[in-house]
């Protein structure tokens, strides 16, 4: 078996690990992927520098996120209907807008965007 083979069994794994620790069904803004991206490259980085036996575990888990990133993007896609209208960016058709804090996410009540039906209101204002 050829080691990126190997590595991408060690990545799906991680992933795993993760959904089973967070939920598989983590619906996050790009923020707040790009969020936790950056915490566990930062991770990466600082092994690098000062614990080089945890550097590949570290990497790992940056790729593991960086999937499930690609992911959520992917299955935002699959939400356009089939005339090509693209779901609100602010709710992706939940009718609930998330706010982000730096601790934590919530979901709002409802989007002022789309008035929580999750389509985007016509500019015309012929909905």
């Amino acid at each position: 078996m050829r080691d990126e083979t190997n590595i991408t069994i060690d990545v799906l794994r991680e992933v795993q690990a993760q959904d089973e620790k967070w939920g598989a069904d983590r619906n996050q803004s790009d923020g707040m992927w790009a969020l936790i991206l950056g915490e566990e490259f930062g991770e990466a980085c600082q092994a690098a520098l000062q614990d080089h036996d945890a550097l590949e575990g570290e990497l790992i888990q940056v790729a593991a996120v960086a999937m499930q990133w690609i992911a959520n993007l992917r299955w935002l896609r699959s939400l356009t209907d089939p005339e090509g209208e693209q779901p609100c960016p602010e709710c992706h058709g939940f009718g609930s807008k998330r706010l982000i804090d730096w601790q934590d996410y919530r979901l709002g009540d409802e989007c002022d965007r789309c008035g929580g039906d999750g389509t985007l209101a016509d500019p015309e204002g012929d909905q």
